[in-house]
Formats: C-alpha cells, structure tokens, sequence
C-alpha cells in the first residue's frame, strides 16, 4: 500500500517516535503481502488432499507440457499433494491440473444406459 511515515504520523500525532512511526509504516505496507501468502498457503493446504482420479487422462490437459503429462501418467499420484512433489512437477502444472480436476467434477455424471 501506499502509505508513508507521515500518513503514520497524521493519523497517531507528531509525538510519536519515529523509530514507532517507522516500524508501523512497515507493518502496514508488509499487510497486504501477508495476507496474499496466507490465502496462497491455504489454498495449497487445501488442495493437498484433493484425491485425483485412477482414470484421470494427463494427456487431455493440452496446457501440461509433454513432459508433466508422462511423469503425471507414469507416476499416477493419489492427490493433488503427491503430485507436486513429484521432481520436474511445478506449480503451474499442479494448478492445471486441479483445475481440470474441479472442471470434471462439476460436470453432470453420465447416466447408465
């Protein structure tokens, strides 16, 4: 955020220390950033149990590169969580392939025929 020792100041009064002004300047600045990594920490605890299906098909997710798609395929991990400890595996693949994941399961189940 945009805000700085005398936005501190007009708000606390000019008898604060410095060195408080200072340090509250940066814990305000620092918020916004906490907050962002506290949100990206729990939707990675979240996503870690999220359990992948045995038949899951790593070559229909087009946006994996060939190489996540036969690691994907040959290692067949149960979660989301496995997934990205998997060596060469980054977060970018994880997050595609939780999203085909969540895409398949809002999807209407086919009926019997």
């Amino acid at each position: 955020p945009d805000v700085g020792i005398a936005q501190v100041l007009g708000r606390f009064g000019p008898a604060t220390e410095p060195s408080v002004a200072a340090r509250a300047e940066i814990e305000i600045k620092m918020d916004g950033y906490v907050r962002r990594q506290q949100v990206a920490i729990d939707r990675a605890a979240r996503d870690e149990a999220v359990v992948l299906p045995r038949e899951l098909d790593y070559a229909a997710i087009r946006a994996l590169s060939l190489e996540a798609r036969e690691k994907l395929d040959r290692v067949r991990p149960r979660t989301l969580g496995a997934a990205a400890r998997i060596p060469g595996i980054n977060p970018a693949d994880v997050s595609l392939v939780s999203v085909h994941v969540h895409r398949l399961a809002s999807l209407p189940a086919a009926s019997p025929a």
